[in-house]
């Protein structure tokens, strides 16, 4: 979300690079667990898939 992303620019303008990444760290996961990040990953797995099918035809 923006304020994500404004909380971690916040972090990196503050040099405090050890909580910046482990924000960052958990904002991703969070994206990745949630409904549209599931559908994201899939649809990268699928044209992955496609594509290794039509290189090996």
């Amino acid at each position: 979300t923006i304020e994500s992303l404004k909380m971690l620019t916040a972090h990196a303008v503050s040099g405090n690079l050890a909580d910046g990444l482990a924000m960052e760290r958990d904002r991703l996961g969070d994206l990745y667990r949630g409904e549209i990040g599931q559908q994201r990953v899939k649809e990268f797995a699928d044209r992955s898939a496609a594509r290794l099918k039509k290189a090996g035809s």
